[in-house]
């Protein structure tokens, strides 16, 4: 049996409608090719940027670097395929203070590092600049801002290094790979500075959030006490706020909880600009022992968490929760998309227009003859979806 993994835009209509409507899809891919896609961010006029890989069929080590903008109708307003093949990829693109789109291109060979580059882009989509290779011979991005791309670097001498550089290239600082936070951090920039969001270095780690300046100098941090009397926790899917705040899910294990006779708790944490916590809700563990996520994010005066129940691995299944400002659990909407099966992932897009998530999904077909799983990338519009009030 071979795999094809389709890629869809669904929409999901905020409404109490008990059925749901006929789905429609539009696709957003190369008919036999391997086309994978992420939503990067939305213009200011309301197109969306996608960024992602589109490879020759049969064989995604022959890949094209790709960046895709959407309109508001969901119509193409420009598709850019990168003439290097290879393993290529264009990797969190984001709008810069200029007005250019960024985006790092890697050419990561199967589980190796390889080379990365900045690569410049108008708003419509085109090339503009020339691009800057990043002097690293084994490197791997980790978070990009408006104003810094933070890469992992593993030098000869086999240290690893945090190196946090501008949108030309130029080092604004280094770091340790356990200097201030532990894992891989979340990086949100603010107006004088950068926040870590993740966990401590020690271990059991403790939730973690901090700030430093350009120069990697610490401004404040805060470090939370466990869910768990016996846990190791972090701060996971961080996300700015309107307010000028932040928000994220803390995910707490307890030490043995990998052996299957642990637990797992989890808790919506809001700070203030400042790090300090402004609320927390643990109503998310009263619904769900053990999950998985895939988005946390405000839209419309609103949070929202997108997760999946790990208790029902079986189950296709997602699970919309609905907070209002405060943390309280308002509802929460179970979700299911059509031509998927139980190993599907979404990730959310809001838009002015609805509120929408981008699938991944892997079904069999006995008809594709490939050296390897074929992509579909498409747009899926769900229509109205059942809703369960609390």
């Amino acid at each position: 049996m071979k795999r094809i993994t389709i890629c869809v835009l669904a929409l999901l209509l905020l409404c109490t409608s008990a059925l749901a409507e006929e789905q429609q899809r539009i696709n957003l891919g190369k008919a036999g090719c391997y086309d994978d896609l992420r939503y990067a961010f939305t213009l200011p006029d309301g197109r969306l940027v996608f960024s992602g890989t589109q490879a020759n069929p049969g064989n995604y080590h022959k890949a094209h670097a790709r960046l895709l903008i959407l309109n508001p109708d969901l119509t193409v307003n420009a598709d850019y395929l990168d003439p290097t093949i290879g393993e290529c990829r264009y990797a969190k693109p984001v709008m810069l203070p200029d007005g250019r789109i960024g985006s790092v291109m890697s050419n990561n060979p199967y589980q190796n590092f390889g080379g990365i580059e900045l690569q410049f882009f108008t708003q419509e989509g085109m090339p503009t600049g020339k691009p800057i290779p990043l002097d690293y011979t084994e490197a791997m991005l980790e978070a990009v801002t408006p104003s810094c791309v933070f890469i992992y670097v593993t030098p000869e001498d086999g240290s690893s290094r945090r190196v946090f550089l501008d949108w030309n290239g130029k080092v604004l600082f280094r770091l340790a790979y356990e200097d201030y936070m532990g894992s891989v951090p979340t990086m949100i920039e603010t107006v004088d500075g950068l926040v870590f969001l993740g966990c401590s270095p020690d271990y059991p780690a403790n939730a973690k959030i901090m700030k430093v300046d350009f120069s990697g100098n610490p401004i404040w941090e805060n470090t939370l006490p466990g869910l768990l009397d016996n846990g190791s926790a972090e701060i996971d899917l961080p996300r700015a706020t309107s307010d000028g705040g932040f928000l994220g899910l803390i995910r707490d294990r307890s030490l043995d909880a990998w052996t299957g006779s642990g637990t797992w708790a989890y808790a919506l944490v809001k700070f203030d600009s400042e790090g300090q916590v402004e609320w927390m809700s643990r109503e998310i563990s009263e619904k769900l022992t053990d999950m998985s996520t895939s988005g946390l994010f405000e839209y419309q005066g609103e949070y929202f968490l997108m997760a999946k129940d790990r208790n029902k691995l079986s189950s296709p299944q997602r699970i919309l929760f609905r907070f209002d400002l405060e943390g309280k659990l308002l509802s929460q909407t179970e979700i299911m998309f059509d031509q998927v099966n139980e190993n599907y992932a979404c990730w959310p897009v809001p838009t002015k227009s609805g509120l929408w998530f981008l699938i991944d999904s892997v079904t069999d077909n006995d008809d594709i003859y490939k050296e390897m799983d074929t992509r579909e990338a498409s747009l899926e519009d769900v229509g109205k979806v059942p809703r369960t009030n609390l």
